[in-house]
């Protein structure tokens, strides 16, 4: 499903008891994501390329977790990259 100019996400689970879902996110080379806040915690895991988040770029491998209520007003990929999320079902774009 794209969510955005380069920007596709195929669903792999949803936890109604969790209240989470786990999404594949892939990016094209030149790829931003809209201005988002997160309703729950955050965890990313870059499976392939680089990301950039407000800043801070992080690479194959590298894990990050963003807290409730944390918003992201520039995440970008310079190379394009696969991104593995676990968020909440309640977070909105």
């Amino acid at each position: 499903m794209d969510i955005g100019k380069g920007v596709s996400a195929k669903q792999l689970f949803v936890s109604r008891r969790e209240q989470t879902v786990t999404t594949l996110v892939r990016m094209a080379p030149g790829a931003r994501f809209s201005s988002h806040r997160h309703n729950g915690a955050e965890q990313c895991l870059v499976l392939e390329g680089a990301v950039i988040d407000c800043g801070i770029v992080l690479r194959t491998g590298d894990f990050i977790a963003n807290a409730t209520g944390t918003t992201h007003d520039s995440v970008w990929s310079k190379t394009g990259c696969l991104l593995l999320i676990v968020n909440s079902i309640h977070d909105v774009r």
